[in-house]
């Protein structure tokens, strides 16, 4: 969460920058480090900086962060010397967005929604899974299993392969 002297940081921030000819520079974004929300950005005049912030506040563990992909072009933004941060991606990796235990993940292949411990996938999964074994008491005894029980593999299958 922001407290009020990081919220007035920014704001002062934010004005200064306004007052600028130019806000953002581009570069070519490589070095990407998706555990410590940092990348390498090289400038047009072939000047490197390192550990430019995927996120805007290092410590705050809420937030959305765009990771770009290696190689693709991203405008950064000075936030005070020596810091600068990723604003816009032109080829984005992975966006990960966290609102307290919730937490939304997607990169080109699949989607995650966790809460806590728990994940939609696996919520789903679990629910197939106990479909799957479905029995039901008759009066000759118990059932066999689902007569479309390759329909649910089916779905799981496919669950998986949008799901994480």
């Amino acid at each position: 969460m922001v407290n009020s002297r990081q919220a007035e940081h920014l704001r002062d921030l934010l004005k200064t920058f306004t007052r600028r000819d130019s806000a953002t520079l581009a570069g070519v974004a490589s070095d990407v480090d998706t555990s410590a929300y940092t990348c390498s950005v090289t400038l047009a005049n072939g000047l490197t900086l390192q550990d430019v912030q995927l996120k805007a506040l290092k410590q705050d563990t809420n937030g959305a962060v765009l990771i770009p992909a290696e190689g693709s072009w991203v405008q950064i933004l000075d936030i005070g010397n020596p810091d600068y941060l990723v604003v816009s991606c032109e080829v984005l990796q992975k966006a990960i967005i966290t609102i307290n235990e919730q937490v939304f993940t997607m990169d080109g292949n699949t989607y995650s929604i966790k809460s806590g411990d728990e994940s939609l996938f696996k919520i789903l999964n679990d629910l197939l899974t106990q479909i799957l074994a479905l029995t039901v008491t008759t009066s000759s005894g118990p059932s066999g299993t689902p007569i479309n029980a390759t329909d649910f593999q089916d779905i799981q299958t496919r669950l998986s392969n949008l799901l994480t």
